[in-house]
């Protein structure tokens, strides 16, 4: 019965990483689509820079931030399930340290399309 529960915990384990993994690819897709834009737009000269350009500075800024919030959640899950502590924290801060910056590393790709957008409308 204990080999079982512990397959179990290393699946769900696993299965958290994957999905922290997971979060990093929208931020890090967004970043890396807005400057392939934006290269296009520029030019290879440089000599034509819209205004537009600066408004997508909000947007980048926001998807930076969200995959650095990605990363945190991640390495804070990764390092937990490397490290067998003797005394654990109270698991709803285990919980809140991983899941907090997780979901705000996703509200950030929200933000961040929310700037994108505007950056587009006249």
């Amino acid at each position: 019965m204990k080999d079982e529960s512990e397959a179990h915990i290393t699946v769900i384990r696993e299965l958290g990483i994957f999905g922290l993994k997971t979060l990093l690819t929208p931020n890090g897709g967004a970043v890396v689509v807005l400057l392939a834009f934006l290269g296009n737009v520029v030019g290879a000269d440089g000599s034509n820079i819209p205004a537009v350009v600066t408004d997508f500075q909000s947007a980048v800024t926001a998807y930076l931030v969200g995959i650095f919030l990605s990363m945190a959640s991640y390495l804070h899950k990764a390092a937990e399930s490397q490290v067998s502590l003797p005394f654990y924290l109270r698991p709803a801060v285990q919980i809140a340290a991983m899941v907090l910056p997780a979901f705000m590393g996703f509200a950030a790709f929200v933000i961040g399309s929310s700037f994108a957008i505007s950056a587009f409308s006249p």
